[in-house]
């Protein structure tokens, strides 16, 4: 990967990686909630994703200063989010990422679930993580840290030394899953530190099962009523559901973080019972969850394009 503060760096790069397939992540050097990030599959599209990012301020108010260009990892996402005491490091909790295409972007959030710190696909991420915790010679503070496991192996996508974000959302399910939680991690390492490292060496005893689900929109529209908030209800392993949008909001289409509508905790002994209504609800989110009218703003610009295209057809009728 590389950062560019002009096109010509850019070409540069691309001009030694030659990758093969075409595919190139460009995204802000400082974001969050995948604000920006492309997948561009052509030197066009990355000129073009490179224009939009640079100079612009994005989601949290920053100008931004240099792009990202990096290479398309292909595999499974995870997050880590850790907790760092004077150069020792714990994993406090494994979370994996349910991305998928939608509404013309390639990494959209479905969801997260928590995964026991056991098994040999956590534990090599545990151990890749601590590794690259001292390589970067983070010593105190949580973090945060994504990770895409390759078929190579682990490759870290990036890492915040702050906290897992997402309006902490992921708290409940955190809490009930294994007994402990980032933000009380904080806390036990600086107050008392060497209850802090027993606790999480004894604490995943898997007690629910939970997953965080964020809701997709697929139309945009002007909200008159959700049915979805019943359904979800209904569901037996619901738990919360926090709605960003609510009746007499314009609903936007779903692309980022940023634009996702709200979002829905499910706990339950069955892991079974939360991927079912887990996936349940994303049906139904397809059909109707949100109910609504096309918002008048956008009818009176389809009304305008609809007018000039007649007014071009008058215009031209008398030479056909």
């Amino acid at each position: 990967q590389t950062i560019a503060f002009e096109w010509a760096e850019v070409e540069s790069f691309l001009t030694s990686y030659e990758p093969n397939p075409f595919k190139i992540v460009v995204k802000p050097n400082m974001g969050a909630g995948s604000d920006d990030v492309f997948l561009c599959e052509s030197p066009a599209m990355v000129r073009e994703a490179f224009r939009k990012i640079e100079g612009n301020t994005n989601s949290l108010g920053i100008v931004n200063k240099g792009v990202l260009i990096q290479e398309f990892l292909v595999g499974k996402e995870y997050a880590i989010d850790t907790m760092s005491r004077n150069g020792k490091h714990n994993i406090i909790q494994i979370w994996e990422y349910d991305k998928r295409h939608a509404n013309g972007q390639f990494n959209v959030y479905f969801g997260q679930k928590p995964l026991p710190n056991a098994g040999a696909i956590e534990t090599t991420l545990s151990k890749y993580v601590l590794s690259a915790l001292d390589a970067l010679e983070i010593e105190n503070g949580p973090g945060h840290m994504e990770v895409i496991f390759t078929k190579s192996g682990p490759c870290m996508v990036e890492i915040g030394c702050r906290c897992h974000g997402g309006n902490a959302s992921w708290y409940d399910v955190a809490r009930a899953f294994s007994g402990y939680d980032q933000l009380n991690a904080i806390i036990d390492a600086f107050v008392q530190e060497e209850v802090f490292f027993q606790k999480v060496d004894s604490v995943h005893k898997e007690k629910k099962y939970g997953r965080v689900v964020d809701l997709v929109a697929y139309e945009r529209k002007e909200i008159k009523d959700i049915p979805g908030i019943e359904f979800v209800k209904s569901l037996k392993s619901f738990h919360r559901i926090n709605l960003f949008k609510g009746v007499g909001d314009t609903l936007d289409v779903t692309i980022d973080c940023n634009t996702t509508p709200g979002e829905v905790i499910l706990l339950h002994e069955d892991e079974y019972q939360v991927a079912r209504d887990f996936e349940a609800i994303h049906s139904f989110l397809k059909t109707d969850f949100f109910r609504g009218t096309t918002p008048k703003d956008d009818a009176v610009d389809i009304e305008n394009e609809s007018k000039a295209d007649d007014h071009i057809f008058l215009a031209s009728s008398p030479a056909i």
